[in-house]
């Protein structure tokens, strides 16, 4: 009788629970200013902004930056914050208003001291709602608007309707034209206390202390909202949603159905001061006394004991037909749940354990529950079977079904229960067992010693290790596709029906994504994975393919804590998830997937840039700003600037953490870095040129942001600059050509001084030339001759051979008058003949002589060095025809060849080697030739002065066919130059 009773209060109704919505709390710890809160707002970049009683802050979704008195607010307490219509915010003070622009705060003080409610621009100023009034401020002057009444209006809120502008009053409705009226001249408007107003589309939303939520429409109708709160302090409105503010809490009007969020279903502390929507859809709440809640959605439920669970950390789960639901819990028992309602089953009513490992109901609807120390089996809320179950004493992790059989796997290894009896498997004893899969027949077993394989065909009597990558099975389980997925200590792996076994990779971001504590196959097809790091939805996009799809519940979801227990993970008869985590039981409804993955692309902006990892001031050089005036757009830095650090942010509120970046540095690397979480990029040593860095970002939604960008210059060093090397060009040049002409003078003056060599060697060489044709031995035997032509009374042979002497003279004496001993050919032709006629005679007809001149050459105008041909042509009378026995010919060609004059000296003498052999013979007394050593030397100093092509040929030996000497022949060649 006893225990009866022990046994009803156990399972007594301890009271009615209900379902806690999550919120995420940011506070004085977090790094908000203080935790009273008066207003929300946001700017252009994102940015939320928050005003509380000690200070204003800024908010990125993961870092505050707080303001106060210090950077130029009137007041440290803020109590309305409105943004403009040239983005720039306006503060509201109790000693003043202060605008936020271009990262500045101006402030302008009241005239005295006062509480602003509500600002806005009407009519080109900014109309100011005070407990004192209503004031305008226009170019830094305040003005009141003095009305025609007895006390002055306690102003709370103001909007713009029609051209007018209302004003909400702690006395009621106005409108405001140049004069105040009650609104619409219904003084029906002047009984309520109001406290918010908002045009939506030309409706106008009313809220009141007392008397609840108003909506008047354009068509003249005044109609109120069923709501149960009345005293509402502000709201929030847009064409989806109204968010109530009231010190009861929190209210969520659709046009289907209210939400109401208090502290029985989360909101903790329900004293709500404002409320406020942000672009991106995430719903905020300033506290009375608990800083800014973030809500995270009706996707994720979580339930604790706070709401009738006997533990936060649910091992199990399971579930009736009647939707009541079992929780096995980790030192607590089980609990029974159904419609908010709980009842508890521990070691005081029939477990043999408090911790729970595995929860499975079958057919029967009776629950089996696998403890640390055994198996219980409960029906209608009572422990049964207890003959059978209490056969297995180890801790049982894992419970499943096949046919009329029923499989509990744990520390023990196998049992198996039929028909009343139970087996232990004893080959199964050492495998330790996590979790059973049966698939048919076949059992698949994973454990901490690795994945195994059993059959119904040889009646489980052997054990077959299935090869896996990892040893350490957690979780089991088999999809539509006959594909078993296995999640293990190190990853998720999937053996396909072919056997052969893939990895799955989860999340390359985040490595506790990697142990996988829970899998089951929704009734949709879709993979549900529980990790240390949050759930996984595996949602196959095109089924045969897997082409997949994953969305990833974290913290910023809903989730309590990102931590799963082990095969804590089930899906109920409306197809919602419950997961079991370390700090509690959540709930996730997936039909409220695309509202909760709804993702806005992250809103870029820069934050700053930084020399040499410091910051410091732009304005030191040449900048450009766009429309964020905190950081430039454009900047030209020195060559020796050139280690820059960019920072940036991507604004996302709904889930800052998932926010991920890439960047190039465009003009030194066209590609995209890797995608990371890093906000900042340093580029150290960056060369002189024109870079653009561009940032761009993405979240889970993986839609990227726009490209931001800042121009940067790095200008090049004097040296380095087009100029520099221009004008270093030039100067070069400069340098270059004055060393060219300094040297070409050098040169030239070397020339100069080699041809004055030259000519002076020349001269004295024309001089010798002259001496050797004028030598004494030519002068005493021309007189010898002339004598003897006089003695043997030949008058006319002597005056003949005077007279050609003279001549001769003459010539040879003019030629050393003319300018480098240059003559005309014609000249030169007249003096050898002179001088053959000379020698002819005093040789007494020795040889014959013949001079061929070209007629095509212009002897009158040709130019050649004066007595060129003299030594040769005396060469080959008295080395060549003299010492023949018989009368010789000397014959003279002069012709033109190429632009050359070729002069040919040809005799019938004996011959070069003859005329070696006689040489000493035939010359007389002390005389010696030098007339032909004479002559080379004069042209090659004329080749070097005159650059003419001279060149002599010989002499040599011209022999007949048998060999024998038919006498010499000279070549001289010289360059053919007319008389100018």
């Amino acid at each position: 009788m006893k225990s009866a009773f022990l046994l009803f209060l156990c399972l007594l109704y301890f009271a009615s629970y209900g379902q806690k919505y999550n919120f995420k709390n940011y506070n004085v710890e977090d790094g908000l200013a203080q935790s009273q809160i008066n207003d929300i707002n946001q700017d252009y970049l994102g940015y939320l902004w928050i005003g509380t009683e000690s200070g204003l802050s800024r908010f990125n979704g993961l870092e505050f930056v707080n303001y106060s008195m210090g950077n130029g607010l009137p007041d440290n307490k803020i109590e309305k914050i409105f943004l403009d219509v040239d983005s720039s915010l306006w503060i509201g003070t109790p000693s003043g208003i202060s605008k936020f622009h271009e990262n500045k705060f101006i402030p302008y003080l009241f005239p005295e001291p006062q509480r602003v409610n509500d600002l806005i621009r009407y009519k080109d100023q900014l109309y100011i709602a005070t407990n004192n009034g209503l004031w305008t401020f226009k170019e830094g002057v305040f003005n009141k608007i003095q009305f025609d009444l007895e006390d002055d209006l306690y102003v709370r809120s103001l909007e713009i309707l029609n051209d007018d502008l209302l004003i909400g009053a702690r006395d009621g409705l106005y409108a405001y034209n140049s004069k105040l009226i009650p609104f619409q001249n219904d003084s029906s408007f002047l009984k309520f206390n109001i406290s918010d107003l908002k045009n939506l589309g030309g409706d106008l939303i009313i809220s009141t202390y007392g008397d609840g939520l108003f909506k008047y429409t354009k068509n003249g109708d005044l109609s109120q909202y069923d709501i149960e709160y009345s005293r509402i302090r502000s709201f929030y409105a847009d064409e989806d949603v109204i968010l109530c503010s009231t010190i009861n809490g929190y209210l969520e009007i659709r046009k289907d159905k209210h939400y109401y969020y208090d502290s029985d279903n989360g909101l903790g502390n329900a004293k709500v001061v404002c409320s406020f929507k942000d672009r991106e859809g995430n719903y905020w709440l300033g506290m009375d006394a608990n800083g800014i809640l973030k809500f995270l959605g009706k996707s994720i439920i979580s339930y604790s004991t706070k709401e009738g669970i006997s533990s936060n950390i649910v091992m199990s789960i399971g579930q009736l037909r009647d939707s009541t639901f079992i929780f096995g819990t980790y030192g607590e028992g089980v609990t029974v749940y159904k419609e908010g309602k709980a009842k508890y089953l521990t070691k005081d009513n029939g477990l043999d354990d408090n911790t729970i490992w595995a929860v499975k109901t079958d057919s029967a609807q009776r629950s089996w529950i696998g403890t640390s120390r055994g198996v219980k089996c409960i029906e209608n809320g009572k422990v049964v079977l207890q003959e059978i179950t209490s056969q297995i004493d180890s801790k049982t992790r894992s419970i499943c079904f096949i046919d009329d059989k029923y499989f509990f796997g744990g520390t023990d290894g196998l049992y198996v229960m039929s028909e009343g009896h139970v087996l232990h498997l004893e080959h199964t004893k050492d495998i330790n067992i996590n979790v059973l899969c049966p698939i048919g027949d076949d059992l698949f077993i994973g454990s901490r010693n690795g994945l195994f394989l059993t059959q119904l065909s040889d009646n489980y009597s052997s054990v077959k290790t299935v090869e896996v990558p990892e040893s350490n099975v957690y979780s089991l389980c088999l999809d539509r596709n006959n594909n078993l997925w296995i999640g293990t200590e190190n990853g998720l792996f999937v053996r396909l029906s072919d056997k052969s076994i893939v990895p799955f990779d989860l999340d390359k971001n985040e490595f506790k994504s990697k142990t996988i504590l829970g899998l089951i196959e929704s009734e949709n097809g879709d993979i549900w994975v529980s990790t240390m790091s949050g759930v996984y939805q595996i949602n196959i996009q095109e089924k045969g393919r897997y082409v997949f799809k994953i969305n990833h519940f974290g913290t910023g979801e809903g989730m309590v804590n990102l931590e799963a227990n082990l095969n804590a993970i089930y899906e109920d008869v409306e197809g919602k998830i419950w997961v079991g985590t370390s700090s509690g039981l959540v709930r996730i409804d997936p039909s409220l997937n695309e509202e909760l993955f709804e993702f806005k692309t992250p809103t870029v902006h820069f934050t700053g840039v930084r020399l040499f990892m410091e910051n410091f001031d732009y304005d030191r050089f040449k900048v450009e700003y766009g429309n964020n005036k905190d950081v430039p757009s454009a900047i030209s830095l020195p060559y020796d600037q050139n280690h820059l650090t960019f920072d940036f942010i991507g604004i996302n509120l709904k889930n800052p953490e998932s926010v991920l970046y890439e960047y190039r540095l465009s003009g030194a690397n066209d590609s995209w870095s890797p995608i990371s979480k890093a906000m900042y990029a340093t580029y150290s040593d960056i060369s002189p040129g024109n870079y653009s860095f561009e940032v761009r970002a993405t979240n889970k939604s993986m839609k990227w942001s726009e490209i931001k960008s800042i121009e940067i210059e790095i200008r090049p060093p004097f040296w380095r600059t087009w100029w520099f090397i221009i004008l270093s060009f030039i100067l070069a040049f400069f340098l270059l050509l004055m060393v060219f002409q300094i040297r070409i003078r050098a040169i030239k003056q070397k020339q100069e001084n080699e041809k004055l060599s030259y000519k002076n060697r020349l001269l004295f060489l024309e001089q010798q030339s002259l001496n050797a044709s004028m030598n004494r031995h030519f002068i005493f035997n021309s007189l010898n001759s002339i004598q003897y032509f006089i003695n043997s009374s030949d008058k006319l042979s002597a005056n003949k051979y005077l007279s050609s002497f003279a001549k001769l003279i003459r010539k040879n004496l003019d030629s050393s008058t003319q300018n480098n001993f240059i003559v005309t050919l014609q000249e030169e032709v007249e003096r050898i003949e002179l001088y053959l006629t000379l020698e002819k005679m005093r040789f007494q007809e020795k040889f014959d002589y013949e001079i061929n001149v070209s007629s095509s050459l212009d002897t009158e105008g040709t130019e050649i060095p004066s007595m060129i041909l003299q030594p040769f042509v005396e060469n080959s009378i008295i080395h060549g025809v003299l010492p023949l026995s018989k009368k010789g010919k000397i014959t003279i060609n002069i012709y033109e060849e190429f632009d050359n004059v070729v002069f040919e000296v040809i005799d019938d003498g004996v011959g070069i080697d003859n005329a070696l052999k006689n040489k000493k013979e035939t010359m007389s007394g002390d005389h010696e030739s030098k007339g032909m050593e004479i002559t080379s030397r004069r042209i090659e100093l004329l080749r070097k002065l005159t650059g003419d092509h001279l060149m002599i040929i010989g002499p040599y030996q011209i022999n007949n066919e048998k060999g024998e000497s038919q006498g010499t022949k000279v070549i001289i060649k010289m360059t053919l130059h007319m008389e100018e």
